[in-house]
């Protein structure tokens, strides 16, 4: 399988990376947050069930993130982000094939995406407590 997903990965490029969409509610505000005081993260990523869109070379994904943020178990603020994350691929045909393989799929969405989205999310959360006039909180290391 390792193969396999190494040659998909050498099939595709990288074109480009947007925010299609983009929706952040501050649920209630904390007054201060103090440096000790403990954020639950909750994350839920969700995908495209037609992706990929496959246009000519163009290979492109839709997933969607979702953060909701509390303290003491309530949540105060939510985002939530829907990426549009597109490669150019050598050898289409192939890709479908290599792609078709369900662990191979597995590692490309939930790895390999995933990971290549996360500094972007990361940043983008932060500008989100800005604009919300909110403590930021980063986002924590993808494991």
């Amino acid at each position: 399988m390792k193969e396999e997903f190494s040659e998909l990965i050498k099939l595709i490029q990288l074109r480009e990376i947007k925010i299609m969409d983009s929706h952040e509610t501050v649920l209630q505000y904390i007054n201060t947050l103090k440096d000790e005081t403990p954020i639950q993260i909750q994350t839920e990523q969700g995908y495209n069930k037609d992706d990929p869109v496959i246009n000519n070379k163009l290979v492109s994904f839709r997933p969607r993130y979702i953060f909701t943020f509390s303290v003491d178990g309530k949540p105060y603020f939510r985002a939530e982000y829907v990426l549009l994350i597109s490669f150019e691929a050598d050898n289409v045909e192939r890709f479908k094939t290599l792609y078709a393989i369900d662990e191979v799929k597995d590692i490309f969405l939930k790895k390999q995406l995933h990971r290549t989205l996360w500094s972007i999310l990361r940043g983008t959360v932060l500008d989100a407590f800005n604009r919300h006039s909110l403590q930021p909180v980063p986002l924590p290391w993808v494991v």
